[in-house]
């Protein structure tokens, strides 16, 4: 099966990848694991054999291997939008013991169905009796600009071509990261690479997978047939993958990250996460956050603030998610006195649901991460904080009884809050230093002046419970929301 974040950390020893960079590698044992899970994908047709590319192997289930590479390296397209893969080549995997196995072309899984709207992200099987190690994959959205990497593959260089080409590793740091970046290509660094690399993976530190390299410029002349590729190269964030890999349960891999040994996330696998379950609510000219809750097949079911539709065109409510697609979007329910509304969207594309939902109000001084889409920037914002105040009996008028420390921007209504066990504790609504005066509570009366005050410091959401005492419980076990036993 593929493995994530499992890597067992060594003493460090520092190693020479190149004639004038040095990088720590954690161990002897992951410096020959990257050799030995990087391959060569070799590339026949027409009674020659072509440059090539690189992969790694990122499964094994008995002699079956599964390789993720470039789409472009195991996919020599006809020059469309469309991705149409020509059928006159066949492929073979090269492995560091100098093997070669035949690509089980019916087994290619290709990523990139439209040329600038997709991954440019493939996997391909082989078959070998012989033993051969699983790389393990990291959390890319832990990497920082900064963040140490090395790229290893099979480059074609010094006129060697497909099994002829030699292992190398070069290394580097991450320069930049683009998350609009057409094809995937992310993840922005400054190894350098040449014709051949692409599709072979790019590691951190500890051996870990974060990316499949590439992208890159290239220079060179007539007297240079193999032009090098320098400057600013790049890679798809392996996240990538993981979001539209599948599970046995049929999730995407990316929903199921393993928490540390004392059950909690970090605050970068939290943003991991609540990225996956935060869409932004669109219509008209006013937009807002809104959080996947559940899911019934093709269907899913997403919370957000009644008052993020006020104005809106009901008939015309769209979400975009986070791997910027865009579906109609129907209101199941409005409440009247929550500000509090029900949608649902329908895709076939496989998101995540919140690994938990909580049924109770969280403790105060409970760590968070609250996560929307400010109307001032065109991306999901994270904003960690903790919980300062619960308000529960009597609660304040519309639902509100979760006051925190995150700061929350206009547009950010209706996203989630998360708390570091991953669970999914309430939704976002009201931002701190408000204009009006909304502090009532529900039986009509106010707080003191002095409460206020205090109050007015704090962003206040929706805890989930008050949704799931209010939904029918046939909602909730259709859509197969999933229920904590604890905070």
């Amino acid at each position: 099966m593929i493995k994530q974040n499992s890597v067992i950390i060594s003493v460090a020893i520092s190693i020479a990848l190149t004639a004038t960079t040095a990088i720590r590698i954690r161990s002897q044992t992951i410096e020959e694991t990257l050799k030995a899970t990087t391959v060569q994908v070799n590339i026949y047709g027409s009674g020659t054999n072509l440059p090539g590319g690189s992969g790694v192997i990122i499964d094994k289930k008995g002699d079956t291997y599964t390789v993720l590479t470039a789409n472009h390296v195991v996919c020599e397209d006809i020059s469309t939008t469309q991705v149409n893969c020509a059928r006159d080549l066949r492929y073979t995997i090269g492995t560091y013991t100098g093997q070669e196995y035949p690509v089980n072309i019916k087994t290619r899984r290709i990523f990139q169905q439209h040329r600038t709207k997709d991954p440019d992200l493939a996997t391909v099987t082989f078959e070998a009796k012989e033993d051969y190690p699983v790389a393990q994959l990291g959390n890319s959205d832990e990497v920082q600009i900064g963040t140490d990497i090395i790229v290893t593959g099979f480059p074609s260089i010094f006129g060697k071509r497909g099994t002829g080409r030699n292992y190398t590793a070069t290394v580097g740091k991450v320069v930049s990261k683009n998350p609009d970046a057409l094809e995937g290509y992310s993840l922005v660094y400054n190894a350098n690479t040449f014709i051949g690399n692409s599709g072979g993976p790019v590691f951190d530190s500890n051996g870990q997978v974060i990316a499949i390299h590439g992208l890159a410029d290239a220079t060179g002349s007539g007297e240079n047939p193999s032009p090098i590729k320098t400057g600013f190269n790049a890679g798809i964030p392996i996240n990538t993958f993981l979001s539209l890999q599948l599970g046995a349960d049929g999730e995407p891999l990316i929903c199921n990250l393993k928490q540390n040994t004392e059950q909690v996330y970090s605050e970068n696998q939290l943003q991991t996460m609540i990225n996956q379950i935060t869409v932004k609510v669109i219509g008209n000219q006013n937009s807002g956050s809104g959080t996947i809750v559940g899911k019934n097949q093709d269907r899913y079911l997403l919370l957000t603030n009644s008052h993020v539709l006020s104005g809106l065109d009901i008939s015309k409510l769209r979400v975009r998610t986070h791997d910027a697609k865009v579906y109609p979007a129907k209101a199941l329910n409005i409440f009247n006195r929550l500000d509090l509304a029900v949608l649902e969207f329908t895709s076939k594309r496989p998101y995540c649901t919140p690994k938990r939902v909580s049924p109770r109000n969280p403790a105060k001084s409970a760590g968070i991460l609250a996560a929307g889409y400010p109307n001032l920037r065109d991306k999901i914002v994270f904003r960690p904080g903790e919980v300062e105040e619960i308000i529960s009996q009597p609660s304040f008028k519309d639902g509100y009884e979760i006051g925190y420390t995150s700061e929350i921007d206009q547009g950010m209504s209706g996203g989630p809050i998360l708390n570091f066990r991953g669970h999914l504790i309430g939704i976002n609504g009201r931002s701190s230093y408000p204009i009006s005066n909304w502090y009532v509570y529900t039986n009509g009366e106010r707080p003191t002046d002095r409460e206020i005050e205090q109050f007015r410091k704090l962003s206040w959401g929706l805890p989930i419970r008050v949704f799931l005492s209010t939904a029918e419980p046939q909602m909730i076990a259709d859509y197969n929301l999933s229920l904590s036993l604890g905070n």
